[in-house]
């Protein structure tokens, strides 16, 4: 039983980390090696040049605009939803299970409700179950 389990995350941890390893060696290759056909496993020269060209240009200053964004999300995220946290903490009697409940899904299944919202809008359109839609659909796409 170790050894499937051994083999299984072993599996899991090759899939996982396969696309990583391929886009370190892949930036380490010249414009020709990363396009050729069948491709090159390992760049031979290996060039730091891809990095060169970020690091020159302007990318610190995207990191920092992002570094900067990020801080002040989270920040803010914190100063409005501790207060609220302990609120809800300290105050919750059976009742309010029910409003905590729903402060909690308008969070995690905002893309749910999206989907719901066009659901509803196909079903109304009495268009659910019929191929009508998606062919329209399709054919819009292509």
């Amino acid at each position: 039983m170790n050894s499937l389990i051994f083999l299984l995350l072993a599996i899991f941890s090759i899939v996982t980390l396969f696309p990583i390893i391929w886009t370190a060696i892949t930036s380490l290759k010249t414009d020709v090696q990363m396009f050729a056909i069948p491709p090159d496993l390992l760049p031979h020269p290996a060039t730091l040049s891809h990095y060169k060209e970020v690091l020159m240009g302007n990318f610190p200053a995207y990191i920092r605009n992002s570094m900067l964004v990020t801080f002040f999300s989270c920040a803010i995220s914190l100063a409005l939803g501790i207060p609220a946290a302990y609120g809800f903490a300290k105050y919750a009697t059976e009742k309010d299970k029910t409003g905590l409940c729903s402060c909690d899904c308008s969070q995690d299944g905002s893309a749910g409700c999206h989907g719901n919202s066009f659901f509803l809008i196909i079903r109304n359109i009495h268009l659910s179950d019929t191929f009508t839609w998606t062919d329209h659909t399709i054919s819009r796409l292509s």
